[in-house]
């Protein structure tokens, strides 16, 4: 799928909206706070950042991680070990309370994965197909849905 395709099938998906969509040159690892789960945090080689997710605002950050516990710590939410997901491992929610989730695939191409959003009503929408998928999931709140990728970043929002 091209990222065109990919964010045509994310519109299709009933009660959620896209509200970011980036590149990020060096992309390693994201993370959703779980005190403030409408911040994402965005590791990569060139700078580390933090998106708000309620406001769509994205802004530079202090941030310490450590790769092989897969946390980081940042003045932007105090006292806490923000867990960490990326190419080289690690997760983020995959379920909500709401009964929606995201299934993973490996397809007989040689690192091409697919994904498939399994809605409250039991529709699956394929979201993602092609190679360079990082990480995706939920915010800890289910409020906020996350993929990355090598091409970058697709935010999406629950509608209130």
């Amino acid at each position: 799928m091209t990222s065109m395709e990919v964010k045509k099938a994310l519109g299709e998906i009933k009660d959620w909206k896209i509200i970011a969509d980036f590149a990020v040159g060096g992309l390693e690892w994201i993370g959703f706070s779980h005190k403030k789960p409408e911040l994402l945090f965005i590791i990569s080689s060139q700078k580390n950042t933090v998106m708000n997710c309620k406001t769509g605002r994205i802004i530079e950050c202090d941030l310490e991680y450590d790769e092989e516990e897969m946390i980081a710590y940042t003045d932007q939410v105090e006292d806490e070990a923000i867990p960490l997901a990326g190419q080289y491992g690690g997760k983020i929610k995959i379920k909500t309370n709401q009964g929606e989730q995201i299934k993973i695939e490996k397809t007989n191409t040689k690192n091409v994965f697919r994904l498939t959003f399994l809605t409250k009503n039991n529709e699956k929408i394929k979201i993602f197909e092609n190679y360079g998928l990082y990480t995706y999931g939920f915010s800890n709140d289910d409020n906020y849905f996350v993929i990355s990728s090598d091409s970058g970043i697709t935010v999406m929002k629950r509608n209130s």
